[in-house]
């Protein structure tokens, strides 16, 4: 993954499916921490002192199997709807999670980590600024430093998530945003900003600092939405959330439906269970070359890459400027999903790259740039414009940029898809060996 500007004026950009490939730090396979007998975790009430609130605070704690106290795991915290109690998760008349249903998980593949299920009732801001929700200050300032001296965890931001259902998603993404640092993967579970909060971001100053900042974007490694089929309630703002998320730079890189589910708890249950399998799997491994958005058992939508060696740009001066050509690997969309599933829309394909890095310096991705193309016919399949780089005076792929899309009447089956991507750079860039990442984000849409 080498751009060497000197002699070859060749360039390397590695292709990932989800963003979990370019900050997230090396998780251990779950071999690495299993134990011969093993057999079940540990499900635990704690108590610590909240010197936010002044009081004791409580919180439901689970440890995997795998949990040994020698090697320190990843941590997921997350907050129930209605911003109930820490125990809501587990009441039979509420997401009846179980101590058996989390061991399942874990022997399902998931990667190891301990989930903290965090009172959600402390207070919310859900139609404020995201930066005044008193959420985030327990969590952060209070919970995580007990956490980190009471258990076997990592203390990276890079190895903690945060996620939560409804009313306590709303909570994990004030709190995502208020603290860049303390978190590089997050769960929308049946939630999303309420327009007047989508709004103040779009406008606040303190939240735009927040936002736009390079700690922000770039810590960034897995985002997952999901939510009820039929949850009208929720449903829009969480597909608005994520454009609006898209629209400063952070893609959501899963988002699933589930079948004939609403606005309820049993949305809230299989979101833990599942997104619990899903955070974490991008590290380590470096490249991500697949990912799935779920429809349910009648069908599914989904992106595949292709034979992922990365992009080779090679090139050399063009007189204004320092231009190097590749081309993308394939990459395939499958639409199986039903008339229901897709409820009349079709899919769209977006790709936005990090900031080339060397150690002689740094190239913004507004410097690379691409032209898509449709590898086969498939009538009423549309691929984006060229997007111009910023020696044109475009922001490249620096921002997100269509790749594809297909409306309903031609959404179902495959299209394979590439791109003609460059790199036009100003001709007196110091040479050095740079690296970047593109990511590709599939949606569907109405």
């Amino acid at each position: 993954m080498s751009i060497p500007l000197r002699a070859h004026r060749r360039a390397r950009v590695a292709i990932a499916s989800t963003a979990a490939v370019l900050l997230a730090a090396a998780v251990a396979p779950a071999a690495a921490y299993a134990e011969e007998d093993a057999a079940s975790g540990t499900l635990t009430h704690v108590t610590y002192f909240s010197d936010t609130l002044q009081r004791e605070e409580g919180a439901w704690v689970y440890v995997p199997p795998q949990y040994d106290g020698e090697h320190a795991l990843p941590t997921t915290y997350v907050s129930p709807g209605g911003c109930r109690g820490e125990g809501y998760w587990l009441e039979p008349a509420g997401p009846a999670i179980t101590l058996e249903d989390l061991d399942a998980v874990f022997s399902d593949g998931a990667v190891p980590q301990v989930l903290v299920m965090v009172n959600g009732a402390v207070g919310s801001n859900l139609l404020g600024s995201p930066l005044e929700d008193i959420y985030g200050r327990v969590v952060v300032d209070d919970l995580i430093p007990y956490m980190e001296a009471n258990f076997d965890v990592k203390t990276d931001g890079a190895s903690r998530a945060i996620a939560g259902n409804s009313c306590g998603g709303v909570q994990a993404l004030n709190t995502f945003l208020t603290y860049p640092t303390e978190f590089s993967q997050l769960g929308m579970w049946s939630t999303g900003w309420f327009p007047a909060t989508r709004a103040l971001i779009d406008s606040d100053p303190a939240i735009q600092a927040k936002i736009t900042s390079p700690e922000f974007v770039g810590r960034v490694s897995y985002v997952e939405a999901r939510d009820g089929a039929d949850d009208n309630l929720a449903g829009p703002n969480l597909l608005a959330t994520a454009e609006l998320l898209a629209k400063y730079g952070v893609e959501t890189q899963k988002y699933v439906r589930f079948p004939g589910v609403g606005h309820d708890d049993v949305a809230g249950r299989l979101a833990l269970l599942q997104g619990l399998g899903s955070f974490f799997q991008g590290a380590g491994s470096g490249i991500d070359v697949k990912a799935e958005i779920a429809e349910g058992e009648a069908g599914a939508l989904t992106l595949t890459i292709g034979a992922n060696d990365g992009v080779t740009l090679s090139g050399g001066n063009a007189g204004d400027r320092l231009r190097l050509d590749g081309v993308l690997p394939t990459v395939t969309v499958s639409d199986s999903r039903n008339a229901i599933q897709a409820a009349g829309g079709g899919w769209a394909v977006s790709g936005r790259a990090s900031n080339l890095a060397s150690s002689e310096g740094q190239l913004s991705a507004a410097h690379l740039g691409w032209t898509p193309r449709a590898l086969n016919t498939k009538p009423g399949v549309e691929t984006g414009a060229t997007t111009p780089t910023a020696i044109d005076g475009g922001s490249g792929l620096s921002t997100s940029s269509r790749l594809a899309e297909a409306g309903n009447a031609s959404r179902t089956g495959s299209a394979v898809l590439s791109a003609d991507v460059f790199l036009e750079a100003p001709v007196d860039t110091a040479g050095g060996t740079y690296t970047s990442k593109i990511t590709l984000s599939l949606f569907p849409v109405d």
